[in-house]
Parts: C-alpha cells; sequence; structure tokens
C-alpha cells in the first residue's frame, strides 16, 4: 500500500512539473513573438531572391496580421523556413508598399530563382502554408 502511494505522489509531481513546464515554455515564446512583432527593423530585401523566400509584409497594429502572426513566426524559427519579415509600420520600410504593389496586409509573396512564383494576401492558414511551402 505503501510502495503505491509512493508512486502516485512520485506520478503527481512529475505530471505537475511537465504541465508547468510547458506553461513556462509557452508564456516564454509569446513574448518573445509580441517583442519580435512589435519591433520595427528596417530590412534590406535582396533583389532578385536566388534561393526560395516567402517575404511577409504585415503592420504590427493590424488585427489579422496579429492573428497569423504567431503562425509564420513558428515556421521561420522552428520550422527553419526562409521568411523574410517586414513590418511596414517601420518608416524606412514603406518604399515596399509601391516596390512590391502592395494593396493589404498581411501579404505574402514567395518568390523562387528571383521570380514571384505565389502571393497571397488574407489570413486563411491553409492558403499561407501553400505560399510558404
Amino acid at each position: 500500500m505503501q510502495i503505491t502511494r509512493k508512486k502516485n505522489k512520485y506520478l503527481l509531481v512529475s505530471i505537475i512539473s511537465i504541465a508547468l513546464l510547458m506553461l513556462g515554455s509557452h508564456l516564454w515564446l509569446q513574448q518573445k513573438i509580441v517583442d519580435y512583432q512589435t519591433s520595427k527593423p528596417i530590412v534590406r530585401l535582396s533583389q532578385p531572391q536566388t534561393e526560395p523566400t516567402t517575404i511577409f509584409f504585415y503592420k504590427d497594429n493590424c488585427p489579422a496580421c496579429q492573428r497569423i502572426f504567431k503562425t509564420v513566426y513558428l515556421e521561420k524559427f522552428l520550422k527553419r523556413k526562409n521568411i523574410q519579415i517586414v513590418n511596414l509600420n517601420q518608416v524606412e520600410n514603406r518604399h515596399y508598399i509601391s516596390e512590391f504593389d502592395l494593396h493589404e496586409v498581411p501579404t505574402f509573396i514567395h518568390y523562387e530563382f528571383g521570380q514571384e512564383t505565389n502571393r497571397y494576401s488574407g489570413i486563411n492558414k491553409r492558403e499561407i502554408q501553400e505560399v510558404i511551402n
């Protein structure tokens, strides 16, 4: 009887520890995403794109962009996809609006061998995956 209680206690402590670790990791990742999303670095896009590249244009104050930003962030940093993230709220990045003929955000443009092969504006995750892949 004593052994079973010890095992149950050990199992309970293990489950709680794993849950707390997962929660902490989730909160840390959420903060990293928010920090990256609201940063406004000046982006220098090299033209033409020599390797398959997806450019993600967004504005940090756009509700639609905020809804899908986590998906894009995870694709870029966890799945190691070649995605360039451009915040159009940065004054120095606004010239890309006319250069890439952007009419709305979020917009994804995929390049292969220097040629645009796919473009999508919106938040449909299936369409975004199609552009990125």
